[in-house]
């Protein structure tokens, strides 16, 4: 979506825009019987007018069903499954036509749904996965959208669309004239459809995107344990080998350990990023980052050697109480402190319990109100 609203403002794109507003394209084009004659006339001094509808409305229709993981835009994803009456009205203005044309609003692309993207959900939020009244709405609104992840009708509606992408720019018609005299058209389409090799003349800035697109338009029904391999060719392609350390910087490494399930890494990588400098907002992220961790089971504490979460979450405690200290605001230091460990202040946690103990203790509140405020954090 992000990508039409820049073609949007493309000359050609306004030109026919304009036409359409003057009213030079009614009743031509779109399926209409016969053609006004003032219409038709300005249609034959300039036949590239029609031609430039046709192959932009094409283009915008395949942009607009593309069935990738996570759908096409995220603003508009909660109005999809609208039966209000004004879809029609929607529909037309996202064509830039005066006319909707009889297009159903959730089928642009003959064979491709507006709303394929769903196929890759794991579930339906609606209720449909557990059979629910308003699951079963949704599946009479969707009748092509199954409840739950099917990965290969996911895969094959994929893969009809991309062939639908590519034959659009192959086969001869309005979308393909229109390449040749934006090249760069070409360029786009050539991602949609997945094709990077080097005489499509698509070139990626880094590796990222490369992978990106790769696991978008090539590679979406990729498993997840599959992805770091993907990774780690995309890296070798763009010069980076993480298995040497003198050709991969340390960032490339660590996201490979990551993407492999070595979540730890992350909080290491922040450590050594500042984490074990004394300062009090990368020694808080490096803390909060292991609690994450730990809370979503990507980190175990008992397949370790030491409680890792404890000695960072008594580092940052101390990092904030000096960082603050220093800057004569013990009091604030004091309060940001007591609201990072007040959470895992357990009897259980002896450390964190006696640490936060010593801390309000040896700390002498200046004002009534900053000691109601400490009392109350702690209630």
């Amino acid at each position: 979506a992000e990508a039409w609203a820049v073609l949007t403002h493309h000359s050609a794109v306004r030109r026919f825009s304009a036409a359409a507003a003057r009213g030079d394209l009614d009743g031509v084009g779109g399926g209409a019987v016969g053609a006004a004659a003032a219409g038709a006339a300005a249609l034959v001094d300039d036949p590239v007018l029609l031609e430039d509808r046709d192959a932009f409305a094409m283009l915008k229709g395949l942009m607009f069903c593309a069935p990738i993981p996570g759908g096409i835009d995220q603003a508009n994803d909660a109005g999809l499954d609208s039966d209000e009456d004004d879809d029609d009205e929607d529909n037309a203005e996202m064509m830039g036509l005066d006319e909707a044309g009889g297009d159903d609003y959730t089928r642009l692309v003959a064979g491709v749904p507006r709303d394929s993207y769903k196929m890759w959900d794991g579930g339906d939020d609606d209720g449909a996965a557990s059979g629910g009244e308003s699951g079963r709405a949704g599946s009479r609104r969707n009748d092509s959208i199954p409840g739950s992840f099917h990965p290969k009708a996911a895969a094959n509606r994929h893969r009809t669309w991309s062939a639908l992408v590519n034959d659009a720019v192959n086969q001869s018609g309005p979308l393909q004239s229109l390449t040749r005299r934006i090249p760069r058209i070409r360029r786009l389409l050539s991602i949609l459809g997945g094709r990077f090799g080097d005489s499509s003349g698509v070139s990626f800035r880094s590796w990222d995107e490369a992978l990106v697109a790769e696991l978008l338009y090539v590679r979406p029904s990729i498993r997840p344990i599959d992805i770091a391999v993907r990774a780690q060719i995309a890296m070798k392609r763009h010069g980076l080998d993480a298995g040497e350390d003198d050709s991969a910087t340390a960032v490339e490494g660590i996201v490979l350990s990551v993407m492999r399930g070595d979540a730890g890494s992350a909080v290491i990588s922040l450590q050594s990023y500042g984490g074990s400098s004394g300062a009090a907002l990368p020694a808080t992220m490096a803390s909060l980052l292991c609690d994450l961790l730990t809370s979503a089971g990507r980190i175990q504490p008992s397949m370790l050697t030491y409680d890792l979460q404890t000695n960072l979450q008594l580092s940052a405690s101390a990092s904030i109480l000096s960082s603050f200290a220093s800057q004569s605001q013990h009091s604030v230091g004091v309060r940001l402190s007591t609201r990072l460990l007040l959470p895992h202040a357990t009897p259980a946690n002896v450390r964190v319990t006696s640490t936060l103990a010593e801390t309000l203790g040896r700390h002498w509140p200046r004002t009534d109100a900053e000691a109601s405020g400490l009392l109350s954090l702690c209630e």
